[in-house]
């Protein structure tokens, strides 16, 4: 009973025949209360059935609040059953980091994977992509964006995904990589892979980064005739954690006066806007400023400064707004620093709810039949019969802003 130096015991001893036991000797003197609510918290007394541990096993790998299950398996069981079983109950389901596991899975799933291992047999990378991710990059190869996602798994390597837009504007993945190290060859050796396994990557004409992205210099090299641009969200993000007041050695007003600048560059549309907009830097005499944008920014703009080289073959995408989108659903699906077996399972899950809700979106839209008050020899009602919703809506939306 858990309480220390109780004399209370019975000891038992098989009879003559060995067919039973007998009480040899028993002692029911306690030194301490004895409740039927205190016996009912005993580990054996809280036990479960092996159908009430699957009931609960299910309900918490699908991420059910664990005191919803806690009272639901208290009301079946009528056990005082404890968060704490529960826990224990979930940590039984954690599965481990086993590759072979992994590759296998994938291959259930008919998707493609491809390992990198070094010389001595290290695991390095392992690019995933299944058949719908290269039907989609066939028919949509123009834009690519690129991003990487991190602390999922708890061997502390980043998750890259690349998407593109399809005819309908959605987001859709086109590959997946896991990649140990971030170096110039491991970044090289994914690019080149994904290039084997799609061969419409030639007609991609545009492809936007985070900055930080290590090896960009890799994706120029690769995709030389692309158009390579980064997310403005990030290079303002940038701007704000370089220029400061410690880094640049200027005050507050200083600091505030320069990101206006900056900003103004960013959504620069001409060179002669952006060339004033330079000089007006400049002028401020604040030189660190003006040294870290010309040493960092100046000589790469057109990747950065929202002129008409930048949006050459963007689809008009100035920011990794369609990743952040799905990076957030990955990690309302996959655990934070999860194995490498649940994490490939969690992700194939986010992979299918994707694919069916772009599938389901599509066949919503050709069905449905658009309304409009255009006149049938109009140039709105063609480009309304001719493109899918949304570019139909966007090319609208530019005819009436000439028109303006």
């Amino acid at each position: 009973m858990y309480e220390d130096l109780c004399p209370a015991f019975i000891s038992f001893c098989p009879d003559i025949k060995g067919n039973s036991l007998q009480i040899r000797k028993f002692n029911d003197k306690h030194n301490h209360e004895r409740t039927k609510e205190s016996f009912s918290f005993l580990p054996q007394q809280r036990q479960l059935s092996n159908d009430a541990k699957e009931t609960a096993k299910h309900l918490l790998s699908l991420r059910a609040d664990r005191k919803l299950v806690w009272q639901n398996l208290t009301q079946i069981t009528g056990k005082n059953v404890i968060l704490k079983d529960l826990s224990n109950l979930q940590r039984t389901t954690v599965k481990g980091d086993s590759l072979k596991k992994c590759i296998d899975f994938i291959k259930e799933k008919n998707a493609d994977a491809t390992i990198l291992k070094d010389d001595n047999d290290n695991f390095k990378g392992l690019f995933v992509q299944t058949p719908a991710m290269k039907g989609t990059m066939a028919a949509f190869p123009e834009f690519l964006a690129i991003d990487a996602t991190y602390r999922l798994l708890n061997i502390g390597i980043p998750l890259f995904l690349i998407i593109v837009e399809d005819g309908s504007c959605q987001s859709e993945i086109v590959a997946i990589c896991l990649l140990v190290t971030e170096d110039k060859e491991n970044f090289e050796w994914f690019l080149n892979t994904f290039k084997s396994k799609n061969s419409s990557w030639i007609n991609t004409k545009c492809i936007m980064t985070d900055k930080d992205l290590s090896e960009r210099d890799v994706i120029r090299s690769l995709f030389s005739d692309a158009n390579l641009i980064i997310c403005i969200f990030h290079v303002m993000k940038i701007f704000c954690r370089e220029i400061t007041c410690e880094k640049m050695s200027i005050t507050s007003i200083q600091r505030k006066k320069c990101l206006e600048i900056l900003q103004q560059l960013v959504y620069s549309r001409t060179d002669n806007e952006f060339e004033n907009l330079c000089n007006i830097l400049k002028d401020t005499g604040y030189t660190k400023v003006y040294a870290y944008f010309e040493k960092n920014w100046l000589h790469i703009k057109d990747e950065w400064s929202l002129n008409e080289e930048y949006l050459r073959g963007s689809f008009l995408n100035t920011t990794n707004n369609r990743l952040e989108s799905i990076n957030s659903k990955l990690k309302q699906v996959v655990r934070k620093n999860s194995s490498l077996e649940d994490f490939i399972e969690s992700l194939f899950v986010i992979i299918n709810s994707l694919e069916i809700e772009r599938d389901y979106k599509a066949v919503y839209k050709f069905q449905k039949r658009s309304i409009t008050t255009y006149e049938s020899a109009s140039d709105e009602r063609k480009f309304i019969e001719h493109l899918t919703h949304e570019p139909a809506r966007m090319v609208i939306k530019q005819i009436y802003s000439k028109k303006s």
